[in-house]
């Protein structure tokens, strides 16, 4: 699940995504959470670990998947998003690999 950390630091860059430059956490951020979370869970059962996901790339992707929820565009047609999960999908297969080596060697 996600921790409170990574929740702060995604929700102050989607709201400056989206042109919100308040860095303060207010109430009326709820609102944002749950792209923020929806964005999150659908992601992490993307094989692409956590630890991709909390990388400036992953939430990035984070990011962007969430503000295009919000907006109502089709997630599965967006190249964009597509490029981005595949690439940390292939980099997350990569990081498993080379820890079973390590143990393997």
């Amino acid at each position: 699940m996600i921790s409170d950390d990574l929740y702060r630091q995604l929700l102050i860059k989607f709201k400056k995504s989206i042109g919100d430059m308040d860095t303060e956490i207010n109430p009326e951020d709820d609102y944002y959470k749950q792209f923020i979370l929806m964005a999150y869970a659908d992601l992490v059962t993307d094989d692409i670990s956590e630890e991709q996901l909390e990388s400036e790339l992953g939430q990035s992707l984070i990011v962007l998947y969430a503000e295009q929820r919000m907006n109502g565009v089709d997630i599965a047609s967006d190249k964009t998003v597509e490029l981005l999960r595949n690439k940390l999908s292939i980099m997350t297969k990569g990081d498993v690999v080379l820890n079973s080596q390590k143990t393997e060697g």
